[in-house]
């Protein structure tokens, strides 16, 4: 309390930091276009470092001919109705010998697993040095913002780059492909399309590690950069609710949905009382099944059986909400 009630000088020039933009080597950016000129169907992977870039890395995209891959974290960076914007899934069936181009941090899913079985040529542009060998040796890598590093590649790689056929016609079809082997998502897909529909074009989605968010990450269309909240890489059960009411503070007039399983909005529940206190209008969507279900089914199918600690004793939410004076049904 002390430290707290103390009083120190303030400089009335103080400014916010501005992002960190280290050096921006040229010699660099001409290596990778270089490589980029000349690779044979290249394939684009974004993390959350791209979502400031959107612009520019659809540019990139449309150069080159290469579909854009999503981690969770960069979902909307390339509008998902393009036939240039890929769920991660889908572009597995691309894996074969493309070119990487990473504008944020490493793309773990590829890095760990893909890379297992085929190891293309790589290039790295991330703002972290430490980040670029951490899972591989890239072919070239150079340290920039992707909104930094972009602009001067897209020049240079008009001096290298091959002459590309459109890819419409064959992206599409990998697209449909998923669309077809995700079908069986039910009743996923349904309320997802659902949801889509209401939310308006510039609506946010927030997820959960709830069933239907882990089927968000791989079907679910993002239409522009910051419109999809996802706990990234870690997967923090709970995250969803008071994180949405964050997100409907500071976008408070579009719409903002939260989708929450029973054991994830627990851990979070007394913040209906902050939503009351502070008139924070949040859609929340509570999907009811009484146990922490993504657990209970790796006990079920990895552990032979041996259920513990992940069914719930959960109380009437509906009741639980008005008692804080919020609409429930």
């Amino acid at each position: 309390m002390d430290v707290l009630t103390s009083t120190a000088p303030a400089d009335p020039q103080l400014k916010l930091r501005t992002p960190y933009e280290p050096p921006l080597g040229e010699e660099a950016i001409e290596e990778v276009a270089k490589v980029l000129g000349a690779s044979v169907a290249p394939m684009i992977f974004v993390e959350g470092g791209a979502q400031g870039a959107s612009t520019l890395v659809r540019q990139l995209a449309e150069v080159l001919q290469a579909p854009v891959v999503a981690y969770r974290t960069g979902m909307g960076v390339v509008d998902a109705r393009s036939y240039l914007s890929l769920h991660l899934p889908a572009a597995k069936d691309l894996w074969r010998k493309p070119m990487l181009f990473w504008p944020s941090v490493p793309t773990r899913i590829p890095a760990k697993k893909w890379i297992r079985t085929h190891r293309p040529d790589i290039i790295r542009i991330d703002v972290d040095p430490t980040t670029h060998r951490r899972f591989f040796t890239p072919k070239c890598e150079t340290t920039a913002r992707a909104e930094q590093a972009l602009p001067l590649l897209l020049r240079t790689l008009e001096k290298y780059n091959a002459v590309r056929s459109p890819r419409e016609t064959a992206l599409m079809e990998v697209k449909a492909a998923w669309e077809a082997r995700s079908a069986v998502l039910e009743p996923q897909l349904s309320d997802l399309k659902v949801i889509r529909e209401e939310i308006g074009e510039h609506g946010i989605f927030v997820d959960e590690l709830t069933q239907v968010g882990f089927a968000i990450r791989i079907v679910y269309p993002v239409y522009s950069p910051r419109t999809y909240i996802s706990t990234g890489y870690q997967g923090t059960l709970g995250y969803g609710f008071p994180t949405a009411l964050g997100v409907k503070v500071a976008k408070p007039n579009v719409p903002v949905v939260s989708i929450t399983g029973d054991g994830g909005f627990m851990f979070a529940v007394q913040e209906i009382a902050t939503a009351v206190q502070h008139k924070i209008p949040l859609i929340v969507l509570l999907l009811n099944n009484n146990c922490l279900g993504n657990v209970r089914q790796m006990q079920a199918n990895d552990y032979g059986g041996r259920i513990i600690a992940t069914d719930l004793r959960n109380p009437d939410f509906c009741r639980l909400s008005e008692s804080f004076g919020a609409q429930a049904f």
